[in-house]
């Protein structure tokens, strides 16, 4: 979470940044590791890393704001 707060500072308030990761692994873009303090993103299996990837994103959170 902190990496993604570092990212997106002074664009989106930590809530929206929270709800941006729940959709994104809700629509399994992004996959969980670990628990508690230890939670690891990476990017999804089912991702094709040949297509655009900022486009599926932004795909994903276009109704996040």
């Amino acid at each position: 979470m902190r990496d993604f707060v570092a990212a997106f500072e002074n664009q989106l308030s930590r809530g929206q940044i929270k709800y941006l990761i729940l959709k994104l692994e809700d629509d399994n873009l992004i996959e969980k590791k670990g628990g508690g303090r230890s939670i690891k993103y990476n990017l999804s299996s089912k991702i094709d890393e040949r297509e655009d990837i900022a486009g599926q994103f932004i795909e994903s959170i276009q109704f996040a704001k």
